[in-house]
């Protein structure tokens, strides 16, 4: 929805990292006035790699506390 309603881009082929790393910044500064949680975002990453075709890093299935990968790069 944030790349549809908040971007210039209007086909999927115009959807490159910059955009994808500005859409998680804003879901990760946002998430509390947007009432997400890790499964909603779990589930925008699960939908971003579907529909671009790419693979997912491997730490990012793993939500859970003890996945130092993920939560390191969050500080």
């Amino acid at each position: 929805m944030y790349i549809a309603n908040y971007t210039s881009i209007k086909k999927i082929q115009q959807i490159d990292q910059e955009c994808v790393k500005a859409f998680f910044s804003y879901l990760l500064k946002n998430h509390k006035r947007l009432s997400l949680s890790l499964s909603d975002i779990k589930k925008s990453i699960k939908t971003i790699v579907i529909i671009l075709g790419i693979e997912e890093d491997e730490c990012f299935s793993d939500f859970s506390l003890s996945n130092t990968c993920i939560w390191n790069n969050l500080k």
